[in-house]
């Protein structure tokens, strides 16, 4: 009988094993916890006092309401500045947990590597930016939106986190010249302090007509309308820019001063001169200021042709500066 028992034993043993029946029990696993972190957050308001792990996740997924909660609720940072830009990343998270004798070992972070935290403000994106470059070049030069042409080389990496008011902005170019490869500089102040200052390289060029003569003519040959056509010409150099003759009228009836090839763009330099200003002479002399324009009268120190830079005195100082030759009559100040 007690060998019947015995048998009966293996052979259960024996087939329960193939069915499973014979393995171990498994002590059961905790399931993790999972956050899944936000590329961004926007603070909705300046009265929040600080940023919780809740406002920067997408979601966070716990079995215990109660852990769940905490998480939500923990404070990770203080609120940033209206227009000031933060940024919090997971070791730092885990840090929090830590501090928080949170058991964060069986918590599983998943989203963003860092999390950007933007205080109560707007963007200001790279479309306004050129627009208010473009605008800028505008006034410095009175060109008409049609001439200009503009091409970004260096972006801003990123939209600009600004407060939503009391940020005063202005357009500054560092270039000596407007024409080629130029950098701007958007500056920010808030009361009267400079809080942030965007970089940015342009190609500035400008869409203008210029004259060619349509035979070849020889130095002290007169220029006939015959020999003159338009054609038009995107211009990158401010130097060559303010060589090019401006009106066909100009030209006709003036003398080479050395032979020209036929197609050749006419400048300036390549006609006898035609002085607009002698020594004396009261010119209206253009002043730009920050985007005004001013007019003041100031008496020429020297003949002059159109293009020339000439000394001339300030009527209401006294003050001897430099002028480049606009037309006959007016002047402009030469800055730098």
């Amino acid at each position: 009988m007690n060998l019947s028992i015995t048998i009966t034993a293996v052979l259960l043993t024996v087939f329960a094993v193939p069915m499973g029946l014979g393995e171990p029990l498994q002590p059961t696993q905790p399931e993790k916890t999972v956050i899944v972190l936000a590329e961004k957050y926007v603070v909705p308001s300046e009265k929040n006092r600080a940023v919780c792990l809740g406002d920067i996740s997408e979601k966070i997924h716990s079995t215990d309401p109660a852990i769940q909660q905490a998480l939500s609720n923990l404070p990770l940072l203080s609120v940033p500045q209206p227009g000031e830009e933060r940024a919090i990343s997971r070791p730092a998270i885990y840090q929090a947990l830590r501090a928080a004798q949170i058991p964060y070992y069986s918590i599983q972070i998943e989203g963003a590597l860092q999390t950007r935290i933007l205080g109560p403000g707007r963007t200001y994106t790279i479309q306004e930016i050129i627009a208010d470059i473009q605008q800028q070049i505008l006034v410095e030069t009175g060109w008409s939106e049609e001439e200009l042409v503009l091409r970004v080389l260096t972006p801003p990496s990123d939209t600009i986190w600004l407060p939503l008011e009391g940020v005063e902005k202005e357009v500054s170019r560092v270039n000596p010249y407007v024409l080629g490869n130029s950098r701007y500089e958007i500056l920010f102040y808030q009361d009267q302090v400079l809080v942030k200052k965007i970089p940015v390289m342009l190609s500035v060029q400008r869409r203008r007509v210029v004259y060619a003569v349509t035979d070849s003519l020889k130095r002290g040959d007169v220029i006939r309308e015959s020999q003159v056509r338009e054609m038009v010409q995107l211009i990158n150099n401010t130097m060559y820019d303010n060589q090019l003759v401006d009106q066909k009228e100009e030209l006709i009836g003036r003398q080479c001063r050395v032979p020209l090839s036929k197609g050749a763009v006419v400048k300036w330099s390549n006609l006898e001169n035609h002085y607009l200003t002698k020594w004396g002479e009261p010119v209206q002399m253009i002043v730009r200021n920050n985007g005004m324009l001013i007019q003041t009268l100031a008496i020429a120190q020297q003949k002059g042709a159109k293009g020339d830079v000439i000394p001339v005195k300030t009527q209401a100082t006294g003050k001897i500066v430099k002028a480049r030759i606009v037309s006959k009559g007016l002047v402009e100040l030469i800055t730098s």
